[in-house]
């Protein structure tokens, strides 16, 4: 078996939006990428007549980072919704917290983006560089050398057409998957200084370099789906707290059509999973007060259990963790990507300015500049999430009260919604 050998600054495992940010970034800042997906990314094509269930809803900050890369302008304008107002109530309050760009001096609040529309705009950015990207790949062993990471790849290999019938067909398919075989089974080993760990929650890059993650389960599983409304959006985002979680409507560009994220307790996302489309989408007009009229399933319905997870170091010699791989905080402040586009920046820095001074950029005290900088901040930011979801999930009358008064002093004070807004921009 035969070896392509390779020598990369930086080696990516990962292709989705942080992972592939971040090889742009680094790019730009003159260090050689490559990046390492199990999938082929380059191959996911939009159908321009549906909308992706799941969207992200993009803040200041990543907007910038994304026209710094010169992506933002390769999304495409018809599928991107800014919003410009949030609508945010509780069900045992009467009073609403209304948060309007105007009054926090900014154009708009956000964009709502598909996420395979981003990863589209971000993969043809790419094909413009150098940058390398082993798609179909799945890593067989990683060896340290020194100050450098030795990764050993091997393709993942399809299987045959099962939809042939014909015997000479099949002996023609079979001869040339054997011959498509023995060429992707010649390995790749890509000899790097330093490896990013940018796969995901259940990265395995984390698992594979032993970091100890804290792990905890809201108990909360979250329901995805594109929806056509009766009445419009007007380009609102609206969220609404009540005692089985909490129910998000993010406005699409068509002012007729929104994206949910419905996190709800596990044994209630079951039930609702289980309800035809009919049912269901009275129960979801019935859950936001019918506030946009009824509403009709344009999409398939997602869930997915939400899951606390923060490795207690981001860390090792060589090896550094961003992204969802690092961290995972409940949905219902839409800041998940956000926070690893904030990861994606700060590691940036951190390797451009030594990687300018001739210093090793995976040594340990290069990657503690990232992580003192990073990890205090998303520790923050998941304790945030933890106390929101007490608060709101809590059926006690002295917090139910709290909340009231809570949502009354926002409500009426611009200088607390800029501070609140501003922190997630």
């Amino acid at each position: 078996m035969s070896i392509k050998n390779i020598q990369k600054d930086v080696v990516i495992v990962g292709g989705g939006m942080v992972g592939l940010s971040l090889a742009l970034a680094l790019h730009k800042n003159g260090l050689q990428v490559a990046i390492v997906e199990a999938r082929d990314v380059r191959k996911k094509a939009l159908d321009p007549n549906r909308v992706e269930t799941r969207v992200s809803a993009i803040n200041h900050t990543s907007k910038r980072l994304l026209q710094e890369l010169d992506v933002w302008n390769k999304v495409k304008s018809n599928r991107i919704s800014p919003y410009y107002q949030m609508r945010v109530w509780d069900d045992v309050v009467s009073e609403n917290v209304n948060i309007t760009a105007e009054e926090i001096a900014e154009h708009s609040l956000g964009c709502i983006v598909e996420n395979d529309v981003i990863t589209q705009a971000l993969i043809e950015k790419i094909n413009d560089t150098s940058i390398e990207v082993f798609a179909n790949q799945e890593i067989q062993k990683i060896q340290r050398n020194g100050n450098t990471e030795k990764i050993l790849l091997q393709s993942v290999i399809a299987d045959s057409d099962p939809e042939s019938n014909s015997t000479s067909s099949n002996k023609h398919n079979d001869e040339i998957l054997k011959q498509v075989q023995d060429d992707l089974k010649k390995n790749i080993c890509i000899e790097t200084n330093l490896i990013v760990g940018a796969d995901g929650a259940n990265s395995f890059i984390r698992d594979y370099f032993n970091f100890e993650t804290k792990v905890k389960a809201y108990k909360h599983t979250a329901i995805v789906a594109t929806l056509e409304l009766e009445k419009g959006h007007n380009q609102t985002a609206y969220q609404r707290f009540y005692d089985k979680g909490v129910l998000a409507f993010l406005p699409l560009e068509n002012s007729n059509k929104a994206s949910i994220v419905w996190s709800v307790k596990t044994d209630y996302a079951n039930f609702l999973m289980s309800l035809a489309d009919e049912k269901f989408e009275l129960e979801l007009a019935k859950a936001i007060d019918n506030t946009l009229g009824s509403v009709k399933l344009l999409s398939k319905r997602f869930s997915f259990e939400l899951i606390q997870r923060h490795a207690k170091s981001y860390i090792q010699d060589n090896v550094v963790l961003v992204g969802d791989a690092a961290h995972t905080i409940h949905p219902l402040a839409g800041q998940g990507v956000n926070i690893g586009f904030k990861d994606v920046i700060a590691l940036t820095k951190v390797l451009s300015e030594a990687f300018a001074k001739g210093r090793l950029i995976g040594h340990i005290s290069t990657l503690d500049k990232y992580q003192r900088e990073r990890r205090l901040d998303n520790k923050k930011m998941i304790a945030l999430m933890k106390a929101f979801k007490e608060v709101f999930g809590s059926e006690n009358d002295y917090i139910k009260k709290a909340r009231r008064a809570g949502f009354e002093f926002v409500d009426k004070n611009n200088i607390v919604k800029s501070l609140v807004v501003k922190q997630a921009l």
